[in-house]
């Protein structure tokens, strides 16, 4: 079943990780990776123009690993923008994000981000690293891992 994807930052594997998702049949786009000559050439992965169109366009955010290497913004050594931790909590709500390292200050903005959108009853993220979802993915049957 085809899914929809968006890939925030990061570095080559994700680069390769996004033309695995499409060549696979999935919709992909990526945001903060706009600098990769691999992703210009590929016409079936979207590059989004703002970050909120990004996460838009999916259920399940991909961030790279490291998620962050300074505690404030993504990880985007494929892009000439930075992409502040802060403003990404704020459009992810709702969201499934995959990513890697995740630190404590991020978790705290989620909840920050989660209390202030809970006013206006918008349900939270959920936060995974690549080691939990594996792990989450483990407690389901062959047959539920394709609805994930």
């Amino acid at each position: 079943m085809k899914k929809n994807f968006t890939i925030v930052g990061g570095d080559l594997r994700l680069i390769k990780l996004a033309k695995m998702l499409e060549e696979d049949g999935n919709n992909v786009t990526c945001f903060g990776l706009e600098e990769s000559q691999e992703l210009k050439e590929n016409v079936s992965i979207v590059q989004a123009k703002t970050l909120k169109e990004a996460i838009n366009k999916s259920d399940i955010i991909i961030g790279p690993v490291p998620f962050t290497s300074n505690g404030k913004e993504i990880s985007t050594p494929f892009s000439k923008e930075q992409i502040h931790l802060r403003e990404f909590m704020h459009v992810i709500n709702a969201k499934i994000l995959i990513a890697g390292s995740i630190i404590p200050d991020v978790y705290e903005l989620a909840n920050d981000e989660y209390d202030s959108h809970n006013a206006i009853g918008n349900p939270p993220s959920a936060f995974f690293t690549s080691r939990q979802l594996s792990s989450y993915l483990s407690n389901f049957d062959k047959s539920n891992k394709s609805d994930i």
